[in-house]
């Protein structure tokens, strides 16, 4: 009995021991490699479903529809495809709708909510992109002048973009735009079709002016027509630049009370709920008050979109590339 419980013995405790060191030293690495492998997982279901989304939404919808909501996403400096927009947009839908309806118990806010939060990351973008649109354009007339008069001297206007570009290393969000027009030129993009694309992704027509003036330049052949009629872009940009300064001044009063009036609605709200006795009672809890509540709060959604499309919106439209150009690009894809 006593052979074979001491040959045993050893073999028990190198079992035990080895089950102690697995247990203390080696199961955070055991645990971190588990973890690496289901985010993974994860990731890849997720990017499956994401392209499967997308090979969806190329067929169903139009590529004129699908091009509005990628260059609003540009403009507002968000990398977005539009099913990745799509899939943001039913997200928060689907968040909003869930918080009034199971957390406050108001259906007719979920629902109204659902399709607020369907449309708000669309006013949200628009909201980015006009603050942003209104930054960039006082920063592209000085490029475009820089650009034109190192031409003058250089006669390269490649190398006229490359460099006055990195003079503008730091000035956001124009140097993340010009970062991206010198890649595209790098790898072997035309001129023209940099700056057009610069031009979209800036919503500003005279950077597209100034590619339609390089192509008719470099046809003329002669650099003297080649640096007056590239100075015509920048001249016409100044004009325009002046006129739209004017307009803004004569709208900002309307503009300052519009903002006044949408953010007087949860003043009002805040104001009821702390001083009123029996407000959110009436307001959340009844039928008649949750129907009050809903219609002010879509009241005030049409006046924030009223805002973000009519009056804040940049004064001119923003830039388009020819039809030619667009349908190509749709064959393309």
């Amino acid at each position: 009995m006593s052979a074979p419980l001491i040959a045993v013995g050893p073999f028990l405790l190198f079992m035990i021991g080895t089950m102690i060191f697995s247990t203390f030293f080696m199961s955070s690495g055991k645990s971190e490699i588990f973890r690496m492998r289901k985010l993974q997982a994860k990731e890849f279901s997720s990017n499956t479903f994401r392209l499967r989304f997308k090979d969806y939404t190329d067929k169903k919808v139009e590529y004129s529809k699908r091009e509005e909501i990628e260059i609003l996403c540009q403009n507002a400096g968000v990398d977005l495809s539009y099913s990745d927009f799509i899939l943001v947009s039913i997200g928060v839908s689907v968040l909003l709708f869930s918080i009034f309806t199971f957390i406050i118990g108001n259906i007719f806010m979920g629902t109204a909510f659902a399709v607020i939060g369907y449309k708000l990351p669309k006013q949200v973008l628009g909201f980015i992109k006009n603050k942003r649109i209104e930054k960039l354009e006082t920063q592209l007339g000085p490029f475009m002048n820089m650009v034109i008069k190192r031409y003058e001297y250089t006669e390269d206007f490649e190398k006229a973009i490359i460099n006055t570009a990195k003079e503008f290393y730091g000035t956001e969000p124009l140097y993340t735009e010009l970062s991206k027009t010198v890649s595209e030129i790098s790898v072997g993009v035309s001129i023209p079709e940099a700056l057009d694309n610069l031009a979209i992704r800036t919503a500003n027509k005279y950077m597209g002016l100034l590619a339609d003036y390089y192509k008719i330049a470099y046809l003329l052949g002669t650099d003297e027509v080649r640096k007056k009629l590239l100075g015509q872009a920048y001249e016409q940009y100044e004009e325009n630049r002046k006129l739209k300064m004017f307009l803004k001044e004569q709208i900002s009063e309307p503009v300052r009370d519009s903002y006044m009036m949408v953010l007087a609605y949860p003043l009002f709200v805040g104001f009821g709920v702390v001083f009123m006795d029996g407000y959110t009672d009436f307001m959340f809890h009844t039928l008649l008050g949750q129907i009050v509540i809903t219609a002010c709060t879509l009241a005030v959604m049409g006046i924030v979109v009223f805002i973000n499309k009519k009056i804040g919106a940049p004064l001119e439209k923003k830039y388009q590339k020819p039809k030619q150009s667009l349908e190509s690009q749709d064959r393309k894809k």
